[in-house]
């Protein structure tokens, strides 16, 4: 611990009154430099005592050095510091210190008979007046310090060790200038101790020196500016010496290096080899910890209800986003949540039929940078108007439950998004923009960028379009993509936007570069061009129209950033801007836009004209209303569906080949994504710029925040002894009877048919399996037959044989076989059908454990030998089926892709 008693010899000011840290020098052990110290201090009791005593106990605080005298660290004096700012009294005079010099060069070293100067505390000296002879009082201290006091040597016993050094002292040699190093060693050696103490200090020298050491090491550690380097260098230090199986983690270690694996576990293998980092079983265990399954994620709830309390009003406002992303159909069993995931699963109920769309709802702030996916459905194709309808209901009741309050939904112009929201306000008495949901007013806001690329695709679909007095037509725009190949060669304008194809028409950015002031301006010069005079008008009709697009994205969208601002066009909301007179003149005009083809003839139900006048219409009232509850302004970029579409650029950017992700690869990357909070190098190729957006939960709340899954329940690895052979209820689980004797011989006929020969294949594997974990004979010889004889049963696995003169392979017994035989049928007749519940490996064991007959196994190893047989055996059923499925789809799809590449070959377009 750090002495606080230190006092300053100059000012006499104690640290332990100090309010702050100040810094204490001790006095040199260097003789010279000590000298120049007591002159300066001025103190004359100073000079009557040893140096070492001096540096022990004597101090100077920082306010008496200059700032010259300290090295760059501002931590430690230079060698030749030394007291000269604010002394309190003069220098010592040269006589008072030719007697320093004097003590200290003579000081324990003086021949017998000449007088030894020591340091005595006060305390000790007797009280009488009178001295005994031959002692000499040089000073009187206050009680308490020391006083130095001659004493004559011949009353000193001495030692042979210490007339040596007595001896060698008296030379020449005592008189030269020493080192710190040298004059701690020495003072270490004239101690009059044993042999064993003097290796104990030397000891304990070294060991201050070491954790001096430690402690710089340290002071280096807390000064990284990455938090990430300062936990491996931490965790390095702390399992240098650990076993690989004794090393421990912290859990931000563990958060960390999962990170890092999740986006790439080549190179996490990579970096494991470089530096200490948790191995990929403890990161997997840490990854069934996180609460990701289909529904409403009630952990998140929860950590939301702990940060509303703590939020102002302005920080509860959100929106609610959700928006569809395809998936490919595919089954693949999960044994951490022991379900097929690739079912249409609502969380709470679940439907035999083979999903490709998901469903994700995101919980997006107003007033504040944040985001938070809330729930994901798998469905089929689309989910109906009023299952969602009832979806958006109950999510808005949980997130109002939870502390905060819902302002508005997000989303695109699809047909069940459009007719959910006319349904909720059939339900609730909304209005032409909003709906009410417990009295309070949810606005309806229709994505600005899929509002723009809608308005290009019904410009390029129909080729003409007027709103009021302007008329705009296509061709301009082909025309002026056409100059531009050959002499303005604008970088942005090409081919794909005036003419896109099926993915280029779902590119915003592409309509966003159509609907520019740049591709106006080109406009205005056409116009003005000498070879088009008579149709100058028709075209600088088209450039205005531009302009307005432009003017009405920008006003609408917003900035991305403050890079982005464009003072009166592009800024955010606020009192000092026009948005409002600008939003309430374009829902007039957009009133008067229509689209029409050469011929004249009128598109109508054009959705997105009515959905950009009530998205215009809930922006103004949104402004309004969180006006009066102290906004300064509003970012029109939280007002859109950027950051959901951005969680699903991430999804599909995990893995290599992830761009049409199946349920479970969905399910990781969005774990993937929870663990990196949502962030990612942003691809060039997205279909929306970065939102920079926060999450509102922590990794560490959704993980740390919950009991731990191994108390809930089995895990699938483990034999399920908790199930009984003996059926509880035999209604629930369907009986088959076993075969008497007398039906042996029928058995194995039926097993000597090619279509059985997998199943006594199958047989041989699991026995293989169950004897590498168990050596008993009778379970052998129950198991397994030692001679096959000439049994037709056996065929398939005597060709499989690698040498005919030898038996490596393993033969079921007929009991097995049958056993197995009776599974099989069970499992295709009852587990089949019912493949989407939930649970299936446990049910599929209990029916196993129902009809099949075990009583043929060895007596003291039945129930670890059924468990694992019927454990081993349903894993292997079940996601065979799941291969047998997707095997299917993939025909399905490979004959639509073929169909596909003969209709591009005969010049069918798709």
């Amino acid at each position: 611990m750090p002495d606080t008693h230190r006092t300053c010899e100059v000012c006499g000011i104690k640290e332990r009154h100090l309010t702050e840290k100040r810094f204490f020098a001790r006095f040199p052990l260097d003789v010279n430099r000590c000298k120049q110290w007591v002159k300066m201090v001025g103190k004359e009791d100073l000079a009557y005592l040893q140096v070492h005593m001096l540096h022990d106990l004597k101090h100077v605080c920082e306010a008496h050095f200059s700032r010259r005298d300290f090295t760059k660290s501002k931590k430690r004096l230079k060698k030749r510091a030394v007291p000269k700012l604010n002394l309190t009294l003069p220098p010592l005079r040269d006589e008072i210190l030719l007697q320093f010099l004097q003590l200290n060069s003579q000081a324990d070293v003086t021949p017998q008979g000449q007088f030894e100067v020591q340091a005595v505390p006060s305390a000790l000296m007797p009280a009488s007046s009178s001295q005994p002879s031959g002692l000499e009082k040089t000073d009187v201290t206050p009680q308490g310090q020391f006083e130095v006091q001659a004493v004559p040597c011949t009353s000193m016993p001495t030692s042979s060790s210490q007339s040596s050094s007595l001896e060698k002292n008296v030379t020449k040699g005592s008189q030269r200038k020493e080192s710190e190093s040298q004059i701690r060693k020495r003072k270490l050696e004239d101690v009059d101790v044993t042999p064993r103490k003097r290796k104990l200090l030397s000891e304990l020298r070294k060991t201050k020196c070491t954790l001096a050491s430690l402690k710089k090491s340290a002071k280096l550690i807390d000064n990284l500016s990455s938090e990430f380097l300062k936990e491996i260098v931490t965790s390095a230090l702390i399992n240098q010496k650990r076993k690989s199986q004794g090393k421990r983690w912290t859990i931000k270690n563990k958060i960390s290096a999962l990170a890092i694996f999740k986006r790439s576990p080549k190179a996490y293998r990579y970096l494991r080899y470089l530096a200490p980092f948790p191995s990929i079983k403890t990161l997997q265990k840490l990854m069934k910890k996180i609460p990701v399954e289909p529904g409403l994620n009630t952990a998140v709830l929860d950590h939301l209800k702990k940060l509303a309390p703590i939020k102002k009003i302005r920080a509860k406002l959100c929106s609610l986003v959700f928006d569809e992303i395809a998936l490919k159909e595919r089954l693949t069993y999960s044994e951490a949540t022991d379900k097929v995931e690739g079912f249409i699963d609502y969380g709470y109920e679940r439907k035999d039929e083979l999903a490709n769309h998901a469903l994700v709802f995101m919980l997006q702030g107003i007033g504040r940078k944040i985001k938070q996916p809330l729930a994901f459905y798998f469905i089929r194709g689309t989910v109906s108007s009023e299952k969602l309808a009832v979806l958006i209901k109950d999510i808005i009741k949980e997130i109002t439950n939870s502390g905060f309050q819902v302002l508005s939904t997000i989303c695109d112009q699809a047909p069940t998004n459009m007719g959910a929201l006319s349904l909720l306000k059939e339900w609730n008495n909304g209005g032409h923009n909003y709906f009410e949901f417990e009295n309070k007013k949810i606005y309806i806001i229709y994505d600005i960028p899929h509002l723009l690329k809608s308005l290009r695709n019904n410009f390029l679909k129909q080729g003409f379009l007027k709103m009021g007095e302007l008329k705009g037509q296509w061709s301009h725009l082909v025309e002026v993509e056409e100059r531009n190949r050959n002499f303005l060669y604008l970088s942005k304008l090409k081919s794909t936007h005036v003419q896109p194809k099926y993915r280029a028409k779902m590119k915003v950015k592409y309509a966003a570069q159509i609907f520019s002031q740049t591709v106006a301006a080109v406009l205005k010069l056409l116009a003005t061009n000498v070879e088009n005079v008579h149709r100058s008008d028709e075209i600088l009709q088209t450039a205005l129209l531009i302009e307005k697009f432009n003017k009405l994205f920008d006003y609408t969208n917003g900035p991305s950033g403050h890079a982005d601002v464009k003072k009166g066009i592009r800024e955010n909301v606020s009192a000092k801007t026009d948005h409002l007179a600008v939003w309430t003149e374009y829902r007039k005009q957009l009133s008067t836009l229509t689209f029409f083809n050469h011929n004249g003839v009128e598109a109508k139900n054009v959705k997105c004209v009515q959905g950009y006048i009530i998205s215009l219409k809930s922006l103004r009232d949104i402004w309004l209303e969180v006006q009066d509850l102290g906004y300064k302004y509003l970012n029109l970029r939280q007002l859109n569906q950027d950051a959901l579409e951005n969680l699903f650029g991430l999804i599909r950017q995990h893995g290599q080949t992830n761009k049409h992700p199946t349920c479970s690869t969905f399910i990781a990357a969005m774990k993937t994504s929870i663990i990196s909070g949502l962030t990612a190098p942003h691809s060039k190729n997205s279909n929306c710029e970065e939102d920079k957006k926060e999450l509102m939960t922590d990794f560490h709340d959704l993980v740390f925040g919950f009991k731990d899954e191994d108390d809930q329940g089995q895990d699938i690895n483990e034999s399920p002894s908790h199930v009984s052979t003996e059926n509880e209820n035999e209604e629930d689980n369907p009986v088959l009877s076993i075969p008497e004797e007398e039906e042996y011989k029928e058995i194995v006929c039926d097993l000597a048919k090619i279509s059985n020969q997998p199943v006594v294949y199958i047989s041989g594997y699991l026995a293989s399996v169950i004897l590498k974990k168990n050596d008993c004979q009778v379970c052998r010889e129950t198991l397994t037959v030692a001679d096959p004889e000439e049994n037709k049963i056996y065929d398939l696995i005597k060709l499989r044989e690698w040498w005919q003169d030898k038996k490596c392979l393993t033969y079921p017994s007929l009991q097995l076989c049958q056993t197995v035989h009776t599974a099989v049928t069970n499992f295709e007749q009852f587990c089949i059908p019912n493949l989407h519940n939930n649970n299936i490996c446990q049910w599929t064991i209990t029916i196993f454990y129902s009809n099949c007959n075990t009583e043929w196994l060895c007596i003291n190893h039945r129930q670890q030998m059924s468990d694992l047989l019927f454990t081993k055996l349903a894993l292997m059923l079940i996601r065979r089926q799941c291969q047998i499925i997707n095997l299917k789809q993939v025909s399905k799809e490979e004959d639509l892709a073929d169909a596909n590449k003969r209709g591009q070959q005969y010049g069918v377009s798709r």
